[in-house]
């Protein structure tokens, strides 16, 4: 499963003070085909260096998205607010997305299953403490084509998934032409798209290029399977000519 910007969110400049777990609030609009719920908390990260002496807080968010409707789901994007003691959005926290593509998974977000999420943000110093989430549900694309929300919402996304499908088939065609040796050296090479990650951790712990050539395997007809039902339920959808 493809997560855009990783896991970890760029929210801005902020800094958290450390206190009990905030309540996740979902502000999704009325009928929206996923639910959202959980908390964010602040810890000192003990694995970041410290800074003129002190561990960096970062704010960790334990998110359910349970999708509520009666479909699969091929991709989400949603809208994460953290705000201050008045409740208004602490700039320019305001409209950082996190997106989670299935479209590389034999499994979709399945209709009446639930979802756990983790992410990790850390922030600047110096700033007002948080008081409050907003999580919102501004799009979905489900697996027969259909949508869900502001298709605006989801550019970025579907224009990373093109990426990330171009990132693989590019390694898949470096194997076929060029053989193991080369396909391993673009592996290794850096940067990667996420959806790449686990074929070069992979590559990283067995020194072979079998792990990693099944995993892009996988990966293409996973995605070939996926966009082949669009396609076809696209044509489907097509008005007929006389």
């Amino acid at each position: 499963m493809l997560k855009a910007g990783l896991i970890v969110l760029l929210l801005g400049s902020l800094i958290f003070a450390q206190n009990s777990p905030l309540v996740i609030v979902d502000t999704s609009e009325g009928g929206a085909p996923v639910s959202l719920s959980g908390t964010a908390t602040v810890q000192l990260d003990p694995f970041q260096a410290p800074v003129q002496g002190e561990l960096q807080p970062r704010l960790v968010f334990h998110i359910s998205a349970k999708n509520v409707s009666e479909n699969d789901i091929l991709l989400t994007v949603m809208r994460i607010e953290v705000l201050g003691a008045s409740q208004e959005p602490l700039e320019p926290s305001s409209s950082h997305s996190r997106s989670d593509d299935w479209i590389f998974a034999s499994r979709l977000f399945a209709a009446h299953t639930g979802n756990a999420i983790e992410m990790v943000d850390y922030p600047p110093r110096k700033q007002p403490p948080a008081a409050g989430v907003n999580l919102e549900l501004v799009f979905v694309q489900f697996a027969d084509g259909s949508t869900w929300g502001d298709p605006d919402e989801a550019e970025a996304s579907l224009a990373e998934r093109e990426v990330c499908l171009k990132e693989l088939m590019d390694l898949a065609r470096t194997y076929q032409t060029e053989g193991a040796a080369k396909f391993a050296s673009s592996l290794t090479r850096q940067p990667l798209d996420p959806v790449t990650y686990d074929l070069k951790d992979s590559y990283q712990e067995s020194g072979d290029v079998a792990g990693p050539m099944k995993l892009l395997n996988e990966k293409l007809n996973n995605a070939g399977t996926h966009l082949e039902k669009l396609r076809k339920m696209a044509v489907n959808q097509m008005p007929a000519t006389m």
